[in-house]
């Protein structure tokens, strides 16, 4: 997490610090070439750290989005094309088992995975199609995007992980 970036903030860092701030650009460049994810917020730094602390390694980049609102997931999809990782590509019997557990209107079963806003009050429909993520080999990490942390959503997931300490083999992060 590096302060001075823009040309306000190496004003005020060369103000507060008497020391130039260094160059956006060669920040960037460095973190870049050492695989070094570089933050913007206090929020994001505790998020890193917090996901390193508790999330298994991915054993590769292929990525599922599910999502409760397919505003995140779009905007979850470009971030994760910005950090180098894939949309997993679902099988088509991987998504019709997620047909079978979305609402038929105003979903979709492709990747990202859109369950709807219903995900907000039901919550195991993001625990659904979880555990038919988790059943195939093809996605390496797997993040669910419920719009609101809600605790009925975190319940369920920690009951379902509970369960099979093994129940979770891959990342899976839940926002």
């Amino acid at each position: 997490w590096k302060g001075g970036v823009t040309r306000l903030g190496a004003t005020a860092a060369f103000s507060h610090t008497g020391s130039i701030a260094g160059s956006a650009d060669i920040w960037s460049s460095m973190c870049q070439q050492a695989r070094i994810i570089s933050v913007h917020t206090a929020e994001q730094l505790l998020d890193l750290v917090l996901s390193f602390y508790h999330l298994p390694l991915p054993a590769g980049r292929r990525i599922a989005i599910v999502s409760g609102q397919g505003g995140f997931a779009v905007t979850t999809t470009d971030d994760c094309a910005r950090m180098g990782l894939n949309l997993a590509r679902l099988s088509p019997q991987t998504e019709a088992r997620i047909r079978e557990v979305i609402p038929p209107a105003g979903t979709s079963p492709r990747n990202p995975i859109d369950v709807s806003i219903k995900a907000s009050m039901v919550p195991g429909l993001l625990v659904d199609a979880l555990k038919i993520l988790l059943e195939t080999d093809e996605a390496d990490i797997i993040y669910l995007i419920s719009g609101q942390p809600d605790p009925g959503s975190v319940d369920a997931l920690l009951k379902f992980r509970a369960g099979d300490r093994r129940a979770l083999p891959k990342p899976v992060a839940l926002t």
